[in-house]
């Protein structure tokens, strides 16, 4: 039996409905925010507006290994197990890690979503071990939804959360590929990754999440159930599910809302732009970070 530790920064739903002697709710906020502030010794808030958000996977990954001095695999929120993980975890050992998958080359033109990686990849250099290098663009790219690592290598740990601050420095707009990439990198680097995708299904992907999460609407809908027979039946009805990767059809208020949430994301990140750079011409060059 697996212990199963949830982060969150609502532990009330979640020990209310989840009462399992191997399931553990830990407050995120007095956990890991704690720790930080006291190993880097910086103000509350300029932790939770920068640090935190930046390194936020590899806090949590840390915490747990030097807690139970055992084997972790950390999971994002939108995965769920698909075959039983004892032969996930028999993968993981000291110098053989585990992400979710490989999704390509950092130099694979076809992700224009890495443009502005590849830039900043290009043009510095990275402290790395104590070495200044650059990360090869031959690198590949890891999907970072599942991590799993032995005890031992938690010090690669702090190397993630170092690089991954070091990008940040020079990269500053929102963008959840920063720890990703630095997994990737110190992980490929370091160890040998093996993919999880065969035991767990991340639905990060094309439609998929939007569809789950229309699922989860209505399974939420029918909560609570009377018995934890019945939530684990549905739970487990649904981990067998076929997830439609169409694009969902939502009414026009959910339309609506959706749209402006994207220019309010769009309208922040060119002020971000305006401000590093000190050009108001810089506003309009949408996909561009300094």
């Amino acid at each position: 039996e697996y212990l199963i530790e949830i982060y969150t920064d609502k532990p009330g739903f979640f020990k209310k409905h989840l009462d399992y002697p191997n399931i553990k709710i830990s407050n995120f906020n007095e956990s890991v925010v704690y720790k930080w502030e006291q190993f880097e010794n910086k103000k509350r808030e300029k932790i939770l507006d920068i640090d935190i958000k930046t390194t936020i996977k590899a806090l949590i990954i840390k915490e747990t290994l030097c807690k139970y001095q055992t084997p972790v695999i950390f999971v994002d929120s939108d995965t769920f197990f698909i075959t039983n993980p004892d032969m996930m975890l028999a993968l993981i050992s000291k110098g053989s890690s585990i992400m979710y998958q490989r999704e390509g080359q950092l130099n694979d033109q076809n992700f224009k979503n890495w443009n502005d990686l590849r830039r900043v990849l290009q043009e510095k250099e990275f402290h790395f071990e104590n070495i200044l290098r650059k990360i090869p663009l031959d690198n590949f790219m890891w999907n970072s939804g599942v991590v799993g690592l032995a005890y031992e290598d938690f010090p690669l740990v702090d190397e993630v959360i170092n690089l991954t601050l070091q990008l940040h420095r020079v990269n500053k707009n929102p963008n959840f590929y920063h720890e990703q990439l630095m997994f990737s990198y110190v992980l490929q680097t370091k160890n040998s990754i093996h993919s999880a995708d065969k035991t767990v299904f991340h639905y990060c992907y094309q439609n998929y999440k939007q569809n789950f999460n229309l699922i989860l609407q209505k399974f939420y809908k029918e909560f609570p159930f009377q018995t934890k027979a019945e939530l684990e039946e549905r739970v487990l009805r649904i981990t067998k599910m076929q997830i439609p990767n169409n694009k969902p059809v939502y009414s026009f208020p959910i339309r609506l809302v959706n749209f402006l949430i994207r220019r309010k994301i769009g309208f922040l990140m060119a002020l971000q732009r305006v401000k590093t750079t000190g050009s108001v011409k810089t506003f309009f060059e949408r996909g561009r970070t300094y």
